[in-house]
């Protein structure tokens, strides 16, 4: 195996590794706030996939694995500088639920005016990117 195929193979199984933890850690929804760790991983991924495409001792193995771990870093930290999510004021436990429309699970509409007065526990999903 060659210098420019380890690197390629090196980047590909920490995009992977670091990938699948995002993923493990975003069902569980459970990202932490600091994310360096996996910026730095999809990071270093595309680095040592660069690095194994342009290696003297580049082959067409070097060329799938590298290719595969640079644009797969590259494309995940990419989404993540593009996909910044502006929360805004959070709603906090014991605030009045703010105006909104939105369809049950039977597909038929309610208003915010219709919990008012109940005890009501509002959960929503938000993506981690």
């Amino acid at each position: 195996m060659t210098i420019a195929t380890t690197l390629g193979l090196a980047g590909l199984a920490l995009f992977v590794a670091t990938t699948m933890t995002w993923f493990a850690r975003a069902n569980q929804v459970a990202i932490p706030d600091n994310r360096l760790l996996f910026l730095a991983g999809w990071a270093i991924a595309a680095l040592l996939g660069i690095t194994s495409l342009f290696a003297s001792s580049a082959n067409w193995l070097s060329y799938v694995l590298g290719g595969l771990a640079s644009l797969g870093g590259v494309f995940l930290l990419g989404l993540y500088a593009l996909g910044k999510q502006q929360t805004g004021d959070a709603i906090k436990v014991g605030d009045a639920v703010p105006a909104f429309e939105a369809l049950d699970d039977l597909g038929q509409p309610y208003t915010s005016e219709a919990l008012m007065g109940t005890p009501t526990l509002i959960k929503f999903f938000r993506g981690h990117w």
